[in-house]
């Protein structure tokens, strides 16, 4: 048997079986399918398409035609480049129903793209999200209970948690807070704030004031680079001048001491100032990832 009408004829065929009962086992089938070298080592991979057949059958419990159910009115719609499928599956709830979109390739796998949906078997919205056209999650995502409550929210960006990950218990109060950057947990970095305060303004130079000011790092990552911007005004709210300071290197739970300065301004005209988080670079696992607009500012 030639190695063209081995892989066409027998491997892809088997390839193709598997990825209906596991998309990830397929392609070890597949893998050992062109490495084998007898009739023996090929039937047994049939024999473990036909055990993951029956596996398959036997964690589903086949409710009724829900595609004919006129309760059951799809919860998305879907363009017209793109097909609708809905599908049984089993997760830690029990059975679930998939709706989504997708495109299919030229190989005959499916992508999902567009709205996304899970149902509990009961019909009550479970998951909502979307998929890009790569076929990752990305935007928002939103799971709920049965009574329409949410269970939790957090936003995928091509397929990584990048944002806040909020929980919600049944009544609607928020259990948990967890913040992630790029599909890594910076929170852990849980408390993601500085705190700023204010412990002098004074005469540095004739035409230079300066603020100086102590920063503490509240939350529980390790802080690499940081940057606060202030602006200043005077008694009758007008604007006098911005300035910054950056530091590297903040412990959790550690301050330093730092000042801003600010040029032809003198000291006794400041009345008020507006300090903002200008930047926020951590370190987790040895990576450096921003976190600016994770961060927040807490004025003493």
């Amino acid at each position: 048997m030639g190695a063209q009408t081995f892989e066409s004829d027998i491997c892809f065929t088997i390839f193709r079986r598997a990825i209906h009962f596991s998309f990830s086992a397929s392609f070890l089938l597949l893998s050992s399918c062109l490495n084998s070298q007898n009739d023996a080592e090929i039937k047994l991979l049939k024999d473990q398409i036909e055990t993951m057949k029956q596996s398959a059958q036997n964690n589903s419990k086949v409710a009724s035609n829900i595609g004919s159910n006129p309760n059951w009115k799809p919860l998305i719609s879907c363009p017209d480049n793109l097909k609708f499928n809905r599908s049984q599956e089993v997760d830690g709830t029990g059975n679930v129903y998939r709706e989504y979109c997708y495109k299919e390739t030229s190989d005959g796998i499916q992508i999902k793209v567009g709205q996304y949906v899970r149902r509990y078997d009961s019909g009550e919205l479970y998951v909502r999200s979307q998929y890009n056209s790569d076929g990752l999650v990305h935007g928002l995502v939103e799971v709920f209970y049965k009574s329409g409550k949410k269970m939790s929210t957090r936003t995928s960006l091509n397929g990584k948690d990048d944002g806040e990950v909020i929980e919600y218990d049944e009544t609607g109060e928020v259990t948990s807070k967890t913040l992630f950057k790029e599909g890594v947990q910076i929170s852990g970095v849980s408390n993601p704030t500085i705190a700023i305060e204010k412990l002098k303004i004074y005469q540095f130079h004739p035409t230079i004031s300066k603020i100086d000011i102590r920063v503490t790092n509240n939350s529980s990552g390790f802080i690499n680079h940081w940057r606060v911007d202030a602006s200043i005004y005077d008694i009758k709210g007008n604007y006098l001048a911005s300035g910054m300071t950056n530091g590297e290197n903040l412990k959790s739970g550690e301050s330093v001491i730092s000042d801003i300065a600010y040029h032809n301004v003198q000291a006794k005209s400041i009345e008020r100032w507006e300090p903002k988080i200008g930047s926020m670079y951590l370190t987790i696992d040895g990576k450096n990832f921003d976190a600016t607009k994770e961060f927040s500012l807490k004025e003493k």
